[in-house]
Formats: C-alpha cells, structure tokens, sequence
C-alpha cells in the first residue's frame, strides 16, 4: 500500500460474511484495489471489521482466522496470498541405550573401543597415545589361530612368527618364543599379570588380545621398550554359554573344544 493511503483513516462497518463480499465493501469504503484468485476465497468466511481504522489494521481485522494475508503491489493495489503455515509440533522426546563396551570383552565384530591394556582402567582406545591394536573375539573365531602368535600375525608392529613352526607360538614371548614387537623381544600379560608359562595360548580360553606398542614399565614393571602383549581369558556371562568345536590339521594335530 502506498504510504499515504495506509495511514488514512476510515470508518469501516463490515459485518460476519463469506470473504469475498466483505473485501467488495472493503474496496468500496478504502478506495483500494483488491485482487486474489477465486480458490482462495472460496468457502472462508471473515467475522467482520468495525471502527475508525487505517486500511491495513481493517484489512488485517477481516483477514484474522482465514488463513490468507495481503501484499502491496503498488498503485494502491493489494494481492491476498495464502498464508504459509506453520505447524506446532508438541514436545519430542528422545530416547535411546548407550552400551558401554567391556574393556576386556570380546570387543563388537572386529572392533574394540575400549580397553583397560593402556592405562589399567576403563579408557577409549582413542584417548590413549599408545597405538593399541585388539585382536577381537570374531576375529580369532573367523581366522582359526590355533595359538597366541598365530592369532597375532597380522599386527602392526608385532611380528610373531619368526620362528615359524618351530615356536610353540606360546602366550609367553621371548627370543626363545620368536615374539618380537617393535624390534624388540616382548613381554605377554594375562588379565595384568605377567605370563611365565610355555603353553601354548590355546585362543579357546582367550576373548581378546591386545598389543601395545611402545614403552609400557609405568603401568606394567619392567617391560622392553617395543611394547607389551596384553591377553583377556574369557569372564562369566549373564547367561550361560556353550560351545564345542572340534579340528584338525596338518603334523597329527587333531583338537576338541568345550
């Protein structure tokens, strides 16, 4: 609307009506111009305006509760629109489980995000400096490892296997075992203890194994500096769990699992 005529003043005497007809007394009594297409006028209904008002507080009066507005085109012309809605959504609620990962468990598929081998308590593998590789529970169970140095032949930084078949590919690791991490003999650990024994690290018992490469004697004593091995034997479960497995292989090995 042009300034002028939207602060002139009129007396407006427009009673409840279909909106089409009310906007014809409108045009009439402010001397506008109103254009909209007819399937925005068709069934609305305005409750009226009265009183001594400007142009745009009279149009707005007949307006309210129809869902259309106006807009000035100029020359004293004014175009209704529908009005754009706007939709009050109630109050949403969000919810959800977080699941915390057992820092000695199996791990989720091939991926492990916590772990207690670093620092000795519950941390993310990500907010520990050392680089931390976990050989999962699924893993072991899709590669077949049938000892420790098997099940870490693909770990950065750890080469297990120098011997080959003539280690016994034990938990414990020395030169003697052919476990080097980093270029340097290392030490294994069972759930933090340090392993003195020549078994063989049968992975049946085992739900995860760790390596930590670099220095590890703060958290662990005396450690080499290319790291250490960390192993999870397996924990009670909520509840119970069976698994049998029977194998067999190359050199007369023949193996039941329960």
């Amino acid at each position: 609307m042009a300034g002028s005529v939207a602060q002139a003043t009129h007396t407006y005497n427009i009673s409840a009506q279909p909106l089409g007809s009310a906007l014809l007394s409108f045009g009439k009594q402010s001397g506008l111009q109103l254009t909209a297409p007819g399937e925005l006028l068709r069934g609305v209904k305005t409750s009226g305006v009265h009183g001594q008002l400007t142009s745009q507080q009279a149009l707005g009066q007949l307006l309210a509760g129809t869902g259309l507005s106006y807009a000035p085109s100029g020359n004293g012309t004014v175009v209704l629109t529908k009005t754009a809605a706007n939709i009050t959504l109630g109050p949403v609620r969000v919810g959800g489980t977080v699941a915390h990962e057992n820092p000695t468990g199996p791990g989720v598929g091939y991926v492990a995000t916590t772990t207690m081998a670093g620092t000795k308590t519950d941390t993310p593998i990500t907010e520990i400096p050392n680089s931390i590789y976990v050989v999962t529970k699924q893993l072991m169970q899709d590669q077949q490892p049938q000892n420790v140095a098997e099940a870490l032949r693909y770990t950065p930084g750890v080469y297990s296997e120098e011997l080959g078949n003539y280690q016994s590919g034990g938990g414990i690791a020395g030169t003697s075992q052919g476990i080097v991490q980093r270029g340097f003999s290392t030490k294994s650990f069972v759930d933090g203890l340090q392993l003195d024994s020549a078994s063989s690290g049968e992975t049946a018992f085992i739900e995860r194994i760790e390596a930590v490469n670099g220095p590890a004697s703060v958290m662990y004593g005396q450690t080499n500096p290319g790291g250490m091995i960390g192993i999870s034997l397996k924990k009670p479960t909520d509840t119970p769990f069976h698994q049998v497995s029977v194998g067999f292989g190359s050199w007369g090995r023949y193996e039941t699992t329960a």
